[in-house]
């Protein structure tokens, strides 16, 4: 589902030239896949890579959806790429969010899973509450990119 709503926003968004980051590249994916492997977190990799293969990364409206950043320049990426890895180990500088794999964010929201639930939540942004709750993540992604077209 998620991905019939990042196309209509892809699609109005052409209208004012706007460009979103292209999928990442296989060998990369690989690498992705390798990280998260090596991580403690349960997320599943083949749909997150799923993502990865349709858009690395995006910056919208507020809406930040973490990506693998590549360190070269690439004029597949057009949007400046927050790396996953990078943000979530900003993010588990706090030890009550260690449990979290944070897969983006907003103004007001941060967008994760938890590894001990094994559930996906927005959580308000700074207290960590929990805001909504989704079965899996392509329920998350859909609510994200609708919120990211709303605005």
């Amino acid at each position: 589902m998620w991905k019939s709503v990042f196309k209509e926003l892809k699609t109005r968004e052409q209208i004012f030239n706007k460009k979103f980051n292209g999928g990442l590249p296989e060998e990369y994916l690989a690498v992705v896949k390798n990280k998260l492997s090596e991580t403690n977190f349960t997320i599943n990799i083949e749909m997150y890579s799923e993502l990865l293969k349709e858009i690395n990364g995006l910056d919208f409206n507020g809406y930040v959806l973490y990506g693998y950043a590549l360190k070269t320049e690439d004029a597949l990426f057009p949007q400046r790429i927050y790396d996953i890895f990078e943000m979530n180990a900003v993010w588990h500088e706090n030890e009550w969010q260690k449990d979290y794999f944070f897969i983006g964010e907003s103004n007001l929201s941060w967008y994760v899973y938890d590894n001990i639930s094994e559930i996906f939540y927005e959580l308000d942004m700074p207290s960590g509450d929990i805001i909504e709750e989704f079965e899996d993540l392509d329920s998350l992604l859909t609510i994200f990119f609708r919120a990211a077209v709303v605005l």
